[in-house]
């Protein structure tokens, strides 16, 4: 079972965070996981993060980019210190 406990992320933050964890998966699982409720804004999401090459997306699969990997990191080290 895997839950965002920290409600203070964005939505970009939680998609990566979810993708640190849990690569390479669909658009459907991706969207459960990360608790929002918004399915349209969630896919500009995802193509806008894809375009900045956060992540690499299709609706098959979505997996997390060294870039996107880098800034999970950042914030789940930030997250882990408080």
């Amino acid at each position: 079972i895997f839950k965002i406990l920290d409600n203070s992320l964005n939505l970009e933050e939680k998609i990566l965070c979810v993708l640190y964890y849990e690569n390479n998966i669909n658009e459907k699982r991706l969207f459960e996981l990360s608790e929002y409720s918004n399915i349209t804004m969630f896919k500009k999401k995802l193509q806008l993060m894809h375009k900045e090459q956060k992540i690499n997306y299709s609706t098959n699969k979505i997996t997390i980019s060294p870039i996107g990997i880098s800034i999970a990191e950042q914030k789940l080290n930030k997250i882990g210190k408080n």
